[in-house]
């Protein structure tokens, strides 16, 4: 019996020495070199600990220096200066066995994925001081520097990677992608639903950024304050893209914004010194889903593509399926604008109540006329304009194959429908121009004056009057607006006019300084691939000494004739005559 005694003892002996050689050993190099080559090998973790540290005075904590760990089957790595590990020994096997988890002066790198596991363990607080992370999820990166906070409690599983629970931490940068963020300050929770933010404040390009909301798993986001202050912020997104997220699935939901002189710069567009509010706002496929709404903007500079608008002030506000523009003015290529209207989300039709336009400077780009050829866009079905003023402006069509000009341009457009069923045209109301002098292919024109109706259920009608130097000449047009094209008759005359300007105007072959009449018809599509190959009619020019002279275009190919003596005697040519009905071509 004594020697079973004996050999209890002195395993016990063996054992307690065991364990103070190894707990010396282990708070020396070598020790710890040894410990983590035996760790690195029975686990998935590449681990190096420079030392190891413990007092007897406080028996849970263990401090190790110089760590390095990498994960061998994923894209994991820490390196930090010190961890503390503060272990509960009470609850050494019930999986909360450490209180606390301290990584100082760390920098943490990882890609993060649905089966990614941080670290392999759990504790009841995991803390960050002055550290360095950076997190990789597709094609997004976040960098951040200086990083002191942590979370609790932080349990991770392969679905949760970050776990649930509370976080809040700042740090000195945080950039994500191109957002270079300083100062940062945020505080929140990790939820099975998404992401809450109760509170966060960071400085971007100089300006101050603070606001709430929450993230949730599918992309909505769910905006409770924000307030931006003097923020410039660059991207890559072009102007139509953001159309795309307004279209997404992914709702879009704010209480309160407040942006004060805030620059945006995108691919191809821009905004600068934006101020706005925005007061209950809801967005989901492109829809507002929130009843009522308000929202408040002014605007330096707003550029889109090749278009600049400058000093935009707007009042807008949603009540039901009502978009109501109390008032949008700017600046547009020198010339003031204001208008108010409403636009109605459930049949998709715009109305301009009243608008004005001043001293605009307007060059009609190359496709205008295929543009209105195009159906409309998908949210706009119908646009009424009951009132709209155009005063002292300049019109130009600079296109090769017949440039205009006209200057001092006003005008008044009444109770006017431009769409139906999706086509452009003039469906209902009256529109009436002049101006005090022009150019039509750089033939000069004083007091051009332009009337456009509509004519039947689906016809339209035009006529300009203008002056030449010592005459003057009429215009009378009526199209057939159709789907796929738009066949027109024009009858033209003109008295006391210099007939080489009608070489000008497409009919070749008139001498110079020869004073005459002329009347003239045509036919042709304005929707043809070519609208002078669509051209047919005839012309016949009177001068006030010689013989009468003919032009015939077929299919835009002009042929010329003189007068014989079997023609017939001239008629008075006159536009106040009815227009013919147009023929089916």
């Amino acid at each position: 019996m004594k020697w079973l005694i004996k050999f209890t003892t002195y395993a016990l002996l063996l054992l307690l020495l065991l364990f103070i050689f190894t707990y010396i050993g282990l708070q020396t190099r070598w020790g710890a070199s040894y410990s983590s080559q035996f760790l690195s090998k029975f686990t998935s973790y590449d681990i190096d600990v420079g030392i190891m540290g413990h007092e007897f005075s406080n028996p849970g904590e263990f401090i190790f220096q110089d760590v390095k760990l990498t994960a061998k089957n994923s894209d994991l790595s820490l390196d930090s200066r010190q961890v503390v590990v503060d272990v509960n020994w009470l609850n050494l096997f019930s999986g909360t066995a450490i209180k606390r988890l301290v990584i100082t002066q760390g920098t943490l790198s990882t890609t993060v994925s649905p089966n990614t596991v941080l670290f392999p363990i759990s504790a009841t607080i995991l803390q960050f001081e002055n550290s360095q992370i950076t997190l990789k999820k597709g094609n997004d990166t976040v960098q951040v520097a200086g990083f002191t906070g942590g979370m609790t409690p932080w349990k991770p599983t392969e679905n949760t990677p970050f776990g649930y629970g509370d976080f809040r931490f700042t740090s000195n940068q945080l950039k994500f992608n191109d957002l270079a963020f300083k100062n940062i300050a945020i505080t929140g929770k990790l939820q099975q639903q998404g992401t809450e933010i109760s509170q966060a404040s960071a400085y971007l390009n100089n300006g101050y950024i603070a606001g709430t909301g929450k993230v949730l798993n599918d992309g909505s986001i769910m905006v409770d304050s924000l307030t931006m202050n003097k923020v410039g912020w660059e991207n890559n997104v072009d102007f139509d893209s953001l159309f795309g997220a307004i279209t997404s699935d992914k709702s879009l939901q704010v209480k309160k914004v407040e942006l004060t002189n805030v620059d945006i710069q995108g691919k191809d567009w821009a905004l600068s010194g934006l101020s706005t509010e925005i007061d209950q706002l809801s967005f989901v496929r492109g829809s507002w889903t929130s009843p009522k709404s308000s929202i408040s903007f002014n605007v330096d500079q707003f550029v889109v593509k090749d278009q600049q608008l400058s000093t935009l002030i707007g009042e807008l506000n949603i009540n039901g399926d009502n978009l109501n523009i109390s008032k949008l003015s700017g600046y547009y290529n020198k010339g003031i604008f204001n208008l108010s209207g409403s636009w109605q989300r459930n049949n998709q039709v715009l109305t301009i109540d009243d608008g004005k336009l001043a001293g605009i400077l307007y060059t009609l780009p190359e496709n205008w006329l295929s543009f209105f050829a195009q159906p409309t866009p998908a949210w706009l079905s119908g646009l009424n304009i009951k009132k709209f003023t155009l005063s002292q402006s300049l019109l130009m069509n600079i296109q090769p194959q017949f440039p205009f000009e006209l200057t001092t341009l006003s005008g008044n457009i009444e109770n006017v429908d431009l769409i139906k069923q999706k086509q452009w045209g003039i469906w209902s109301g009256k529109a009436t121009f002049n101006a005090d002098s022009g150019t039509i292919n750089q033939v000069l024109v004083r007091r051009p004056f332009v009337e456009i109706r509509q004519s039947g259920k689906s016809s339209a009608a035009a006529s300009l009057t203008v002056s030449t130097d010592k005459g003057i000449s009429k215009i009378g047009l009526l199209v057939k607006q159709e789907p796929k094209k738009v066949p027109f008759l024009l009858r033209a005359s003109g008295s006391n006019i210099d007939l080489v300007d009608l070489n000008q105007w497409g009919w070749a072959g008139f001498p110079a300084q020869v004073i005459g009449d002329f009347d003239a018809t045509l036919q042709g599509d304005l929707l043809a691939p070519s609208v002078a190959k669509s051209l047919n009619g005839e012309l016949m020019a009177i001068p006030l000494q010689g013989k009468r002279l003919f032009r015939t275009v077929v299919n835009g190919v002009v042929t010329s004739s003189v007068e014989s003596e079997a023609d017939l005697q001239p008629t008075e040519p006159s536009l106040v005559e009815p227009l013919p009905a147009l023929s089916n071509p």
